[in-house]
């Protein structure tokens, strides 16, 4: 019976080796693979290595589902890290720290994290947040101001009349 129960503990060892492929644990709002909506306020992505691991990334997908564009910073508001060689990439540009992308109404953006050989004990702590773009401040100060100018032109017809 005991070697029966020795073959279970194994496999059941061996069927959650896969899972286990990254040492970081996630202790966060959003994990390895997850997906940032833009507008839902602010995030965490709170990592810990668990132990020894050769060079990984793992990906966020931000993903904007308002009809405006907004403004998401990636560790502007917090970020720490410890995670040796650490580079952040939006596909475009590589960051090794804090940085923002602008993402218009309906797109998606892959946010890819990597990071060098780990011992254990390293983190990475990043708060991620979404800004609306002020453009919708601009086109009411510029509405207000076309009224403005209208109502001048009017007073100064009238007056010439007069």
């Amino acid at each position: 019976m005991l070697t029966k129960l020795k073959y279970a503990l194994a496999a059941a060892a061996l069927a959650t080796a896969p899972m286990s492929a990254n040492a970081l644990s996630f202790y966060s709002d959003i994990a390895a693979g997850g997906t940032y909506e833009v507008g839902t306020g602010f995030k965490k992505i709170t990592a810990v290595a668990n132990g020894p691991e050769g060079s990984n990334s793992f990906t966020v997908e931000l993903a904007n589902n308002l009809a405006s564009t907004h403004t998401v910073g990636f560790g502007t508001q917090y970020f720490s890290s410890t995670l040796p060689g650490l580079s952040i990439s939006d596909g475009v540009n590589t960051y090794t720290g804090a940085f923002s992308v602008a993402l218009a109404a309906g797109a998606t953006q892959t946010i890819t994290v990597s990071y060098a050989a780990l011992s254990g004990g390293e983190n990475l702590g990043v708060v991620m947040s979404s800004v609306p773009l002020p453009a919708g401040g601009a086109l009411l100060l510029s509405a207000l101001g076309l009224g403005f100018v209208a109502r001048r032109r009017k007073a100064s017809k009238e007056a010439a009349l007069a």
